[in-house]
């Protein structure tokens, strides 16, 4: 790997990260799951959707390039959502880390102005 065993030559800029300021930025972000694109609650009425539209459960579904199945879901939960939106339906969304940009400006002004 290159950038943990640099060629001969080439200068080794390797060094470790600042423990308290790493666990600073970690704390910051510690609510934020970057694995969550959906709610529980929409989760649930996929689920609930699929059941009434008579598809297996998604850990029985075959996923594989010669079955439909999951793309017959997908078009059949698609339909289903925008139905229940446009009937006046809600649900939630996944709350996302917005202000980044702004974090930064405002870290980057802090430094300026200590130096």
């Amino acid at each position: 790997m290159m950038y943990k065993y640099p060629a001969d030559g080439v200068q080794n800029y390797i060094s470790e990260p600042n423990q308290p300021l790493l666990k600073h930025l970690q704390a910051e972000v510690q609510d934020w799951d970057p694995n969550q694109y959906i709610t529980p609650e929409v989760e649930q009425f996929c689920i609930e959707c699929l059941v009434k539209g008579g598809f297996q459960p998604r850990e029985l579904m075959d996923f594989s390039h010669s079955n439909n199945e999951h793309k017959l879901a997908y078009l059949y939960l698609r339909d289903e959502m925008l139905k229940f939106l446009q009937g006046g339906g809600t649900l939630p969304r996944v709350k996302l880390p917005l202000g980044g940009r702004k974090w930064i400006q405002e870290r980057q002004q802090e430094h300026q102005a200590q130096a």
